[in-house]
């Protein structure tokens, strides 16, 4: 629209061409200005970006609120081609926070988005971008990992993500296609911060991902009543272990029907609670036939044989730092059903892993170990244990090159080394329960569900055996 005299004339308009340009011809020499009528969708460029007011070439005249220039003064046949309007759409960013589950910085089918990941819109030199009242704006991913950052002027930003407790960045652009990348990280490892990207007019970046290295323990371990024969005096060992505890639904939360028809039950939750341990993790309340022995199985995997307590601590001498329940696999492979350590896990910190059963004599790794990828992987099956004087026992040598927690180790609370060393409190123990048939009794030091003669075999074997492995 053409405004003579700031007045608008309502009767001289016109419109761009295809390429944007406009012109009002056949004017009487006088003073005008013009007014642009902002499309949908569109906001009006900053006013004098350069500096050359009405007569810079480059920049936007009109006025970001009104859309009116400031007047000109036309003399006869001058020709003014320098009133021009820029305008521009709003952009946005985004994307994804995945679990990197492989650790090779790629989204891979099946690995899943991270919700609740704080995300921190930054602007290219990294500093915070503020909204409209001063604050940093800021998002989290939602229930798919998925983040969005919209309505924003078109310029370069970056991106930083919030590293939360127990992950730490995969590789940063494992595939070499940089910030445009579409399946790699873009998070410095360091830092959680891109590269510094710019997003023109009305563009959607959904590019900028990071993917997350879970904190794990990935570890095997034998017990050796779950491979002795139960019905043997001598001994004989077999592996993968027995499950004979799940087989007859004696593991905590598990019930069955006896044979006098009376409904056994084991209380849920697991094992671990009471003294030594002392360990308050709610890891086994799920497993619960609620004393209903139909199915009567808790939800547990068949190959189960019993829970486990396991620690993490960074000098053989000093207490856990973290300790987690979790459930033993016929093949020694360890389950954790709740998550991993509670608390924020240093990646760069060697580890001393520690393995506690309720009647097998404690063991820990040999030498602390090195968090690679986000995992402490460490196979007891196949590595002597820890030993730190030549009187003290690690594991047993169950077979050729296989190991086995020593079992035996019924009483650990008595005394103060009842819990590092296998001994005549652990035969009285066991003669207190002497008797029980088809319950889960500490005093089973076969794990076959009866407490006999056999059990007291297991632990005559094993009478005088302590470890240097600090107990609780």
């Amino acid at each position: 629209s053409l405004y003579p005299n700031a007045t608008l004339f309502r009767s001289i308009t016109t419109v761009t061409d295809g390429d944007g340009f406009y012109s009002f011809t056949g004017l009487i020499p006088g003073t005008y200005s013009v007014g642009f009528e902002l499309p949908a969708g569109y906001l009006f460029s900053p006013e004098d970006a350069d500096n050359q007011g009405i007569n810079g070439a480059d920049n936007s005249d009109a006025d970001p609120v009104t859309g009116q220039t400031t007047s000109v003064t036309l003399t006869s046949g001058q020709t003014n081609n320098n009133l021009d309007a820029g305008l521009y759409q709003l952009a946005s960013l985004g994307d994804f926070v995945w679990i990197d589950s492989d650790a090779d910085g790629i989204q891979d089918d099946g690995e899943p988005g991270l919700a609740g990941v704080t995300v921190n819109l930054l602007d290219g030199s990294g500093n915070p971008v503020l909204d409209g009242n001063n604050n940093p704006i800021t998002t989290v991913t939602d229930v798919n990992g998925f983040y969005s950052f919209t309505g924003l002027i078109p310029g370069t930003y970056s991106v930083g993500f919030v590293l939360p407790d127990g992950y730490l960045f995969t590789q940063q652009n494992a595939d070499n296609q940089g910030i445009d990348g579409a399946v790699n990280s873009d998070a410095n490892q360091t830092t959680g911060i891109t590269i510094s990207i710019t997003i023109i007019s009305g563009e959607n970046n959904i590019n900028l991902d990071a993917g997350l290295i879970q904190f794990g323990v990935t570890s095997w371990v034998y017990l050796e009543g779950a491979a002795i024969d139960p019905e043997c005096l001598d001994a004989y060992y077999e592996v993968p272990m027995r499950s004979d505890l799940n087989r007859l639904h004696l593991l905590p939360g598990q019930s069955y029907e006896d044979f006098y028809g009376e409904i056994v039950y084991t209380p849920a939750g697991q094992p671990y609670s009471s003294a030594p341990w002392n360990y308050n993790g709610t890891e086994g309340d799920g497993f619960d036939s609620g004393g209903n022995p139909e199915p009567g199985d808790a939800g547990y995997d068949p190959t189960v044989v019993d829970w486990i307590l396991v620690s993490l601590k960074t000098s053989p001498l000093e207490e856990p730092q973290y300790q987690k329940a979790a459930l033993l696999h016929q093949d020694g492979s360890i389950e954790f059903t709740d998550g991993f350590f509670d608390g924020e896990i240093s990646f760069s910190e060697k580890y001393y892993l520690v393995i506690e059963h309720r009647n097998h004599l404690i063991v820990m790794s040999d030498t602390a170990i090195s968090i690679i990828n986000g995992k402490i992987t460490y196979d007891f099956r196949n590595t002597q244990s820890f030993i730190d004087n030549p009187a003290a026992y690690g594991q047993k040598e169950i077979l050729p090159g296989v190991f086995a927690m020593y079992a035996g180790n019924g009483d650990q609370v008595s005394t103060g080394s009842s819990d590092t060393s296998i001994n005549n409190s652990d035969l009285l123990y066991w003669e207190g329960q002497n008797g029980l048939i088809g319950r889960y009794s500490t005093g089973d030091y076969n794990l076959n569900g009866d407490v006999n003669y056999y059990d007291k075999a297991v632990w005559f074997l094993n009478n005088s055996i302590s470890t240097s492995v600090p107990g609780n």
